[in-house]
């Protein structure tokens, strides 16, 4: 799915996003460009540089999309076991990848869920805007949505890894990144619509922003 992109160079207008929403680079009458790479969220695969780049360059940012599908209070998670280099490799995430060429945020999590579970959103919500920093890396930006219904049947398999049901309370007790404990929290106590800013060094969460505040990062339930 997602390996092609690069193939096709995909390009696209970068967009920033702020307590106000998205406002296009292009307004400030510059043509900037992003061009998509696999990294944190979705479909990544992460590592290395994307063909056409070269070391040193500046580093570019990433669009991307995640949904949790919520039914009989539980979400629907993707075990990431089978892809190789796989930055999500072992981790319980969402369903979600990056946008293509022309999509809209809507257009890439409606297709992203289709591809990966065959299931089709029917009723969805965009919750917030996740910016990812990486020490030394690129940044990425992703729609984080939920949604509360949902046509088709689930598949039996996903190349990604393993799809399952489980308990809302306790997808923050699985081994997932460390931030998402933070947006899980807030998706779980109801927030409405939040941006957070989450910084990473390697693997390790150092700091978390919401709504333009830091705030505390949250920890494993086994730590």
């Amino acid at each position: 799915m997602r390996e092609e992109a690069w193939q096709g160079g995909i390009n696209f207008p970068c967009v920033i996003w702020g307590s106000s929403g998205v406002r296009s680079l292009l307004e400030c009458g510059k043509e900037y460009i992003c061009r998509a790479r696999f990294g944190r969220g979705g479909n990544g695969t992460g590592g290395g540089e994307p063909p056409g780049r070269k070391a040193g360059e500046e580093a570019m940012s990433e669009i991307t999309t995640l949904c949790y599908i919520e039914q009989d209070g539980k979400y629907l998670m993707l075990h990431r076991t089978k892809k190789k280099a796989d930055i999500n490799a072992g981790k319980w995430i969402g369903l979600g990848g990056h946008m293509e060429e022309g999509e809209s945020p809507d257009d890439c999590v409606v297709r992203e869920v289709f591809e990966e579970s065959g299931l089709q959103l029917i009723s969805y919500k965009i919750r917030g805007i996740v910016t990812f920093c990486q020490t030394g890396g690129s940044a990425e930006y992703m729609f984080l949505y939920t949604a509360d219904g949902i046509s088709g049947e689930l598949a039996d398999t996903c190349v990604e890894g393993e799809l399952a049901w489980v308990e809302k309370e306790r997808v923050p007790m699985l081994p997932v990144w460390e931030g998402d404990r933070i947006f899980l929290k807030l998706l779980l106590d109801g927030e409405d619509f939040f941006s957070l800013k989450l910084c990473y060094r390697g693997d390790a969460l150092v700091q978390a922003i919401l709504n333009g505040k830091e705030t505390a990062l949250v920890p494993s339930s086994d730590a």
